[in-house]
């Protein structure tokens, strides 16, 4: 009977030890926020999107590094600062992937408020 005590508690103390919660990343002061990312990075793909319509043979390299520094210009960071945040973030895969849901959603969102702005306004 005292041998099937021990190995209960060494099994209640290993389920408690294996629950323990996930190690949680430190953002670096200098990185920006998850928050911050998710809105920059959604702006990013925007301007990105812009300049992947130019045309072949368009020389629009200008007006392409332009809407890129207007996108970190909107909120106040430069490219270095951009940079190392992704970096840091892409290293952290798990913070990435809720980060780039964050930006996922805000595109759907963004793209269903166009759709519903393009019904209304086809309505006679």
């Amino acid at each position: 009977m005292q041998y099937l005590r021990y190995i209960i508690f060494a099994t209640i103390l290993g389920i408690i030890a294996s629950c323990k919660p996930d190690k949680v990343t430190e953002i670096p002061p200098s990185v920006l926020s998850p928050d911050t990312m998710v809105n920059l990075m959604t702006q990013m793909h925007l301007a990105e999107s812009a300049i992947m319509l130019n045309r072949p043979g368009d020389d629009r390299s200008e007006r392409n590094v332009l809407l890129i520094k207007n996108v970190l210009n909107e909120f106040d960071v430069d490219s270095v600062r951009y940079r190392k945040s992704f970096e840091f973030y892409t290293s952290q895969p798990e913070l990435f992937a809720e980060i780039y849901e964050g930006v996922l959603d805000e595109l759907a969102r963004m793209q269903a408020e166009e759709r519903i702005k393009q019904q209304v306004d086809t309505i006679p």
